[in-house]
């Protein structure tokens, strides 16, 4: 996790906020160790013109240095990516209750390797705290106890880190995958779902039950970030920091089929 150490202000008497806040945000990336460096949101950007995107041209580079097929070549790459990315998060939440805002902005990769070695997330506002794990968690941060607003029901924490998680973050890969014509979109949905069924069966906690969730319910949450600003809602200030959501057909419970036969299922995400 990259740190948000400090932040500078103006202080206006009789109020507890000015809107001149700014945060301080570690950069663990300066000159030298930058390299391959990249926001999941800049890897799978719609590239300009002719040009690949950016996942396209390291998912080449890869297949012309290890001489595999581009497909193979996918499926490895998305297999490490899940392992630096799904994997630790859900088990952060397994484990200690700790649900991270991690959409593409917030989650930063090393490809510096080609192939993902790790994920960072950063901006430590975007994070929900279980209930559940409210006694653990008071024992590692006594201060965070009586932050009532810190605190989520695990319910509302799963549809949050459903969204965020795999319909803004892995389904962008998959998704950028497709649209770049280098492997079939069903076939990552596949290798997802298996991924998370054996992730499942390793887990006993608040985890467990958001992947039970990601793997059974007919639709998926999706934040209407439109729905939300025509609406006129501010997160911020909404109860619960809520914004407007909407359903999407789940494609994890999507019967699998043969390769061939796989219902197609569009990942774009605005």
């Amino acid at each position: 996790m990259i740190h948000d150490p400090a932040y500078i202000t103006v202080n206006i008497p009789g109020r507890k906020e000015s809107g001149f806040e700014v945060i301080f945000r570690d950069n663990p990336f300066m000159e030298g160790k930058d390299l391959g460096i990249v926001t999941i949101a800049s890897l799978t950007a719609e590239p300009f013109g002719n040009r690949v995107s950016r996942l396209a041209h390291v998912i080449l580079n890869l297949k012309d240095e290890t001489l595999l097929p581009v497909d193979e070549v996918c499926r490895t790459w998305f297999r490490r990516y899940l392992d630096c990315s799904l994997k630790p998060l859900i088990t952060l939440y397994d484990q200690h209750g700790i649900a991270l805002e991690a959409h593409q902005q917030n989650s930063v990769l090393d490809i510096s390797e080609g192939y993902p070695s790790a994920y960072y997330y950063r901006d430590n506002q975007g994070f929900y705290l279980s209930e559940r794990y409210k006694h653990s968690l008071s024992q590692l941060a006594p201060e965070a106890e009586g932050i009532v607003s810190l605190y989520y029901d695990d319910a509302e924490i799963r549809d949050r880190f459903s969204y965020y998680l795999v319909v803004n973050q892995v389904c962008s890969v998959i998704s950028r995958m497709g649209s770049d014509g280098l492997i079939e979109e069903p076939e990552l949905v596949n290798l997802l779902r298996d991924y998370l069924e054996a992730l499942g069966s390793q887990l006993s906690g608040a985890g467990k039950d958001l992947v039970n969730a990601l793997l059974t319910r007919k639709t998926i949450p999706a934040k209407g970030n439109l729905l939300t600003r025509l609406y006129d809602v501010d997160e911020l200030e909404a109860e619960n920091e809520q914004a407007i959501y909407t359903q999407l057909v789940n494609p994890l419970t999507v019967m699998r089929k043969p390769d061939s036969m796989v219902e197609e299922v569009d990942f774009a995400v605005a």
